[in-house]
């Protein structure tokens, strides 16, 4: 994985999918990444990626249009 356009880590998921204009959807925690829309692109051409490791701790979320990428950490508000 590149870091390339990689500023920040998110400590909710939400915000990392709001930051790279992503439609928010829900994966498997399997370490594939997954399709999905931007937010106000009607094309449906899925231009978005979203990958959640394996055991659901972390994750990327990728705007293929724009080249943008985000790390993200979900941990329990206990762990945080």
């Amino acid at each position: 994985m590149s870091l390339k356009n990689v500023s920040s880590f998110f400590k909710n998921i939400p915000d990392a999918y709001k930051a790279v204009g992503i439609i928010c959807r829900d994966v498997p925690l399997d370490g594939k990444p997954y399709s999905t829309g931007l937010v106000g692109d009607e094309s449906g051409q899925n231009q978005g990626q979203i990958l959640r490791a394996i055991g659901g701790v972390c994750g990327q979320v990728l705007n293929k249009k724009t080249g943008e990428s985000k790390l993200f950490v979900s941990l329990s508000r206990e762990v945080l």
